[in-house]
């Protein structure tokens, strides 16, 4: 994807998103970055370090399997200010039908990349609660509204790789 059609994307984006009509998702903010040149940055949405609730950065994706620019990210989400924790959520069964290995093994292998990070990065398995409640596909307003609600004293921040920016239509 050329770079032009990138930004066009992620300016669309940049608005806050406050989930589907009725949904009761609190406000949500958005950041993509890219680790293989430009980071993104903050779009506008300002550091983690002002007035109001403290910033849960929700970082979801495949992770199959995770890499070095996955383990990057909740180091750089936290050194800019973007986020006083990260929530790191390997989703469950991809919404576009990629294959991908077991939701347990790819857990193991996010646990052992964000290790690192301490306290402040946290794996979370609300993925594979909601499949067991709900079945189907993972979307992401479906995570966001479960995260939001098991974290009412957080503004969440959704947090994606630049490379899910063009999947955002579909």
């Amino acid at each position: 994807m050329c770079q032009r059609r990138t930004k066009a994307s992620l300016a669309r984006l940049r608005r806050p998103w406050t989930g589907a009509a009725g949904a009761g998702l609190p406000r949500v903010t958005f950041l993509a970055i890219s680790m293989s040149g430009t980071m993104w940055g903050t779009m506008g949405l300002g550091s983690a370090n002002r007035r109001g609730p403290p910033v849960l950065g929700v970082f979801g994706g495949a992770f199959d399997p995770p890499h070095l620019g996955h383990a990057m990210v909740p180091a750089y989400l936290r050194l800019r200010g973007l986020a006083e924790r990260v929530l790191v959520v390997p989703c469950a069964d991809h919404p576009l039908g990629k294959d991908l290995s077991p939701l347990p093994r790819r857990m193991a292998l996010v646990r052992a990349a964000m290790a690192i990070h301490g306290e402040a990065v946290e794996v979370s398995d609300v993925e594979a609660r909601l499949y067991a409640l709900h079945g189907g596909p993972s979307y992401t307003l479906r995570m966001l509204e479960a995260v939001a609600h098991e974290h009412p004293d957080h503004a969440v921040r959704l947090v994606v790789g630049s490379d899910i920016v063009g999947e955002v239509q579909r």
